[in-house]
């Protein structure tokens, strides 16, 4: 049975209204595109829209799917001025659904696939991404002991942590042993910076991932919060400025080779100031680093994409197409670096 079939259901219906009564009666259900790791349910309520986000059906791989870990993160964020989703309830009881869930706003607002932006002008594409760093540098500067969150990531250096975790769930996916991933793993594997800073870390922090206000092009709410942790917050960077760096004829369309000022495009160098400035930081030492380990941690999470069409339970339409890039990943991260 479907999730949508099951939070159809009588017991779940009264469990839902137990837990949310000013919710109302619910008049439909709709699962929403985008989610190729976990499936968000889109409820139209009496008074209100909502999301229902879980994990996926089927067998997970050790430490992904962390509902607890988005639940704790988007509380917390509720106590800032950090544009996020409010967030209800979280349940982990197996019993209720299958699968651990938490229920937060749906928030109305464009997001939007294809970096290019095509139904926006020049200035708007402009402002666009221009606010994509300045979030991003904002939600760094956080600070995660006042907020509760101190004890939301390990310590040590978080480049060997991150590193040993992704090479591992690579060889857990099932994906085929490749040549580039290894090229690009023995490289970043004698390269790793040493560092102890510990800011809020998005982890998949990505236009797609964001909801964008329709008229004035500010940001609405970050989603999308599995990976997030504390750590070196120039992993975001690398990886939000890396994927948009990829070929124009890559699988997701990038700026690498072409033209940004017919786009009204900011250069890479103009949104490594625009972060550097709203964080007090002078420069960024070893940039190629950040955004080809961007590049391996996206291969890396592609790998699981392949394993979960393997079994069957991938919840995406896209995922069969996402599952296929791990070459080509590797492939443009070893050009930065090698």
């Amino acid at each position: 049975m479907g999730l949508i079939e099951r939070i159809q259901s009588v017991e779940i219906q009264a469990y839902l209204s137990e837990k949310m009564p000013y919710m109302g009666q619910i008049k439909r259900l709709k699962s929403l595109r985008g989610g190729r790791s976990n499936p968000n349910i889109l409820i139209d309520a009496d008074h209100g829209r909502f999301v229902l986000r879980a994990q996926p059906d089927g067998k997970l791989l050790s430490k992904a799917h962390d509902m607890g870990r988005e639940y704790k993160v988007l509380s917390a964020l509720g106590d800032t001025s950090f544009p996020c989703p409010k967030v209800y309830f979280l349940c982990q009881d197996k019993n209720i659904l299958g699968v651990d869930f938490y229920l937060m706003d749906y928030i109305e607002g464009d997001i939007s696939q294809s970096f290019y932006l095509p139904h926006l002008d020049n200035e708007q594409r402009r402002h666009t991404y221009i606010q994509l760093v300045e979030k991003l540098a904002d939600l760094h500067e956080l600070d995660v002991n006042k907020i509760g969150l101190n004890n939301y990531g390990s310590q040590g250096n978080y480049y060997e942590r991150q590193y040993h975790r992704w090479k591992k769930a690579f060889e857990a996916s099932g994906h085929p042993p490749n040549k580039f991933f290894s090229e690009l793993c023995d490289w970043l594997g004698d390269h790793l910076p040493v560092t102890t800073n510990r800011v809020l870390v998005h982890g998949d922090y990505r236009l797609d991932n964001v909801v964008f206000d329709k008229g004035s092009r500010n940001i609405k709410a970050v989603l999308d919060w599995e990976l997030s942790t504390l750590g070196d917050g120039l992993s975001d960077l690398g990886y939000l400025l890396g994927i948009l760096d990829a070929p124009k004829e890559f699988v997701f369309p990038g700026f690498g080779n072409v033209d940004r000022k017919i786009y009204g495009m900011p250069e890479e160098f103009e949104l490594l100031e625009i972060y550097c400035e709203r964080r007090g930081i002078e420069s960024i030492e070893n940039w190629p680093f950040y955004k080809s380990f961007g590049y391996f941690r996206l291969a890396s999470i592609c790998a699981g994409i392949y394993g979960r069409v393997a079994q069957g339970n991938a919840i995406d339409p896209q995922s069969s197409k996402f599952a296929k890039m791990v070459e080509p990943l590797c492939k443009v991260g070893c050009s930065i670096i090698i």
